[in-house]
């Protein structure tokens, strides 16, 4: 029998094990664990098959109050077994407790199941996005930037949004680009400018292994510059970009700039939660 609760710090290490049997690479339970299980709105899940720890699953809500979907792993083992169902709905549970205008999530192209979960429980907008990196060894120095109050630039969000798009990404966690978003980066201090250009540039956790470049506006290589300098004054090894994949420039642009892809697309869902 399938069963879900709220994980507890006592289960972390068999959560470990199943994020470590579930995929290769990419494991952060364990830099995010205390933040995850402490998240006073959102909730840590864990899944059991007849009481033993199988798959687990985390939902946060984000600055707008809508729905993160993240960190779905189901051992090996326990797989086509509804696991993954019973995860889903304990999801839908808790965001019925707040009531967010959408849910979203992120997956592979290649992911079939988990597109089709996702679907089932209306989650059925699918966007593409394309993935790039660069490490900032080498990052030339910039000068002028600085951050900025979101009082200075509230006026540009639409701006922002037609030139970059509806989502803002850190950390492959898609964000709306709407006011709620984009104050809060300026609050924890992740915009800056020179006077011309605005770009985010940051991470929402495990900032020791990569910043991200959330948004920019105006000359898109000067932002991407300052990115790749910020990064690297705080011994930060790379900074990430996820954008349209239909923003054919800006992939010219981070090519010329010695930014490597992805080898395959990731998806961002979204559904109406009401």
């Amino acid at each position: 029998m399938i069963t879900t609760r709220k994980a507890t710090f006592d289960d972390l290490d068999e959560m470990l094990t199943v994020e470590a049997a579930s995929i290769k690479g990419n494991h952060y339970l364990m830099g995010v664990h205390k933040e995850f299980f402490t998240d006073p709105i959102g909730e840590m899940i864990v899944a059991e098959d007849d009481g033993i720890l199988c798959g687990i699953g985390k939902i946060t809500f984000q600055y707008n109050g809508d729905a993160w979907l993240e960190i779905l792993r189901v051992h090996p083992d326990h797989q086509n077994k509804g696991v993954g169902k019973a995860i889903w709905k304990r999801y839908m549970e808790v965001a019925a407790m707040r009531h967010p205008k959408y849910i979203r999530m992120y997956t592979g192209t290649g992911n079939r199941t988990s597109r089709h979960i996702a679907e089932l429980n209306g989650v059925d907008r699918a966007f593409m996005y394309s993935e790039c990196s660069e490490y900032t060894e080498e990052a030339l120095e910039v000068f002028g930037w600085e951050p900025v109050a979101f009082e200075q630039i509230k006026d540009k969000i639409p701006a922002i949004r037609e030139a970059w798009g509806n989502y803002s990404c850190f950390n492959r966690t898609f964000y709306a680009l709407d006011v709620p978003f984009v104050k809060a980066m300026c609050e924890e201090g992740k915009v800056f400018t020179d006077g011309e250009n605005i770009v985010a540039v940051g991470a929402r956790f495990l900032p020791e292994r990569g910043y991200n470049l959330g948004f920019m506006l105006g000359d898109n290589e000067k932002c991407i510059r300052f990115a790749l300098w910020h990064a690297h004054k705080n011994d930060v090894p790379k900074v990430a970009i996820m954008h349209r994949t239909t923003d054919k420039k800006i992939r010219a642009l981070t090519e010329s700039m010695g930014f490597e892809y992805l080898p395959s697309n990731l998806l961002m869902m979204e559904g109406d939660f009401e």
